[in-house]
């Protein structure tokens, strides 16, 4: 189990490209939530797609945006 702020919740709902099922799964959550490992993982293949899509500058260095998706990568980070 990975346990996931508010905030976290926020942050996916307004970046990720989320489907309409993982939309409707973190929509429902309370906060602090616990969500199961099998969502964390999906959850971090959105995010990595998103840091990938608009997490760098033209520099590539990390935005704002960016140290923000890489902090939800390691904590959702299953291993």
């Amino acid at each position: 189990m990975v346990q996931i702020s508010n905030n976290d919740i926020e942050f996916m709902l307004e970046m990720l490209e989320l489907t309409s099922g993982m939309r409707l799964k973190l929509e429902a959550l309370g906060s602090p939530a616990n969500i199961t490992d099998d969502m964390a993982d999906e959850l971090r293949d959105f995010c990595i797609d998103l840091l990938d899509t608009t997490g760098f500058d033209e520099h590539y260095k990390l935005t704002k945006a960016g140290e923000k998706i890489d902090e939800l990568i390691d904590k959702l980070f299953v291993g």
